[in-house]
């Protein structure tokens, strides 16, 4: 069971190094790493849950998982690469380029702002400028939490389906 537990950490490092690198690429090519561009990030985690399960299945355990197996393997998997993942963005943000968070936030602030009169159709003009005021207050400690949660509860969905894809128990292989 720790080899079991060993190789997701393993597995959810390299995962999170991956997506960071491509953080970093969007950051030096001026593209909002923190905007829409992330999605991109969740498909390279999905991504790596794939070769880790095949690997885990055909060298580790003989050719065989079962989905509890291969579910739990890729939760672990996505846990501790969510979880490395906001550890390397906070530590980025704070040490070696707060103008990213900077940017973003004036970012943010352009993309509201220019949905406006479409907000106050259906909303105040106070609650308008409260969001605003709101996105003043984003620290990098609300980002790292945003990245883990969200990451980490989307990906769980992909997790089941990375499971389900990637078994293959003993009673698949009579029925062939």
């Amino acid at each position: 069971m720790s080899k079991f537990f060993t190789f997701s950490f393993l597995a959810g490092a390299v995962s999170a190094i991956v997506c960071f690198l491509f953080f970093l690429a969007g950051s030096a090519l001026n593209i909002n790493p923190l905007g829409a561009s992330k999605a991109f990030g969740y498909i390279l985690m999905f991504a790596m849950f794939f070769p880790t399960l095949w690997y885990l299945r055909e060298k580790q355990l003989g050719g065989k998982i079962h989905f509890p197996q291969a579910f739990l393997f890729t939760s672990l998997m996505n846990f501790f690469a969510c979880l490395f993942y906001s550890l390397l963005i906070g530590l980025y943000l704070s040490q070696f380029n707060p103008q990213v968070l900077v940017n973003h936030k004036q970012e943010s602030k352009m993309f509201i702002s220019s949905m406006k009169n479409d907000y106050l159709k259906t909303m105040s003009l106070e609650s308008f400028n409260e969001g605003l005021i709101s996105l003043e207050k984003i620290t990098v400690a609300d980002i790292m939490w945003d990245e883990f949660y969200k990451r980490f509860f989307i990906l769980l969905i992909f997790a089941v389906i990375a499971a389900f894809v990637m078994r293959r128990t003993l009673y698949n292989e009579e029925k062939i």
